[in-house]
């Protein structure tokens, strides 16, 4: 799904082109600023407090539900 994106300003009436983009590419893609060895995460649950950077303990297993 190739897009272009404008936003206007409406304090001041002016348009400005922001991008091109292209959804079509999977999320590790080099587009994205993935290389070689880089890992991408993704959360499990949005609402877990390891996934919203409110607990560091990693020491059990219990964060795995967050990721």
């Amino acid at each position: 799904m190739p897009i272009i994106i404008f936003w206007t300003n409406t304090d001041t009436n002016t348009t400005t082109f922001l991008g091109k983009y292209n959804f079509n590419h999977d999320k590790s893609s080099p587009v994205f600023g993935f290389e070689d060895g880089d890992e991408s995460w993704e959360t499990k649950d949005n609402s877990n407090d390891w996934a919203l950077f409110k607990k560091a303990d990693y020491t059990t297993t219990e964060w795995y539900n967050a990721y």
